[in-house]
């Protein structure tokens, strides 16, 4: 699995890009790359995109260290809105089910099959498309 975060502070948005398998760890890691990340500031806007993973490989406790990542993480996270990009069916109702699962006042999640429908709740849908392509050709 590969994975790839990237803080753009003029946009007050974090984007997370994966590719191949994700596991748990892969997923934590982005979690601490991408919320840690020196360029982050809580209250940003979070773009979680998966759609280059081929499979999600989860177990029972990897929701359980999911769900207690992100509870470790929200204040790092602040307020504001986290999108999930999770094309295939089955990954979108996982993606749900942790939405669901980590719930918290202070931010909103939101799972979406498509990236524009994703951009566009978080306000970004004006993101410069050379920045998108340069995104979406950095992983693969």
């Amino acid at each position: 699995m590969s994975y790839l975060c990237r803080v753009l502070p003029d946009h007050r948005l974090g984007i997370a890009l994966f590719a191949g398998p994700l596991t748990v760890d892969d997923f934590l890691g982005s979690m601490h790359g991408l919320y840690e990340h020196e360029d982050w500031q809580p209250g940003f806007a979070a773009l979680w995109d998966s759609r280059r993973v081929r499979e999600l490989v989860l177990g029972e406790q990897d929701v359980a260290a999911i769900v207690r990542c992100t509870r470790d993480l929200a204040p790092r996270m602040g307020t504001g809105r986290a999108a999930f990009v999770v094309p295939r069916e089955i990954d979108h109702l996982i993606a749900r089910l942790l939405i669901r699962l980590t719930q918290d006042e202070r931010r909103e999640r939101q799972a979406f099959r498509e990236i524009t429908d994703a951009l566009a709740w978080l306000g970004q849908e004006g993101l410069d498309p050379a920045v998108r392509e340069s995104l979406d050709a950095s992983i693969g």
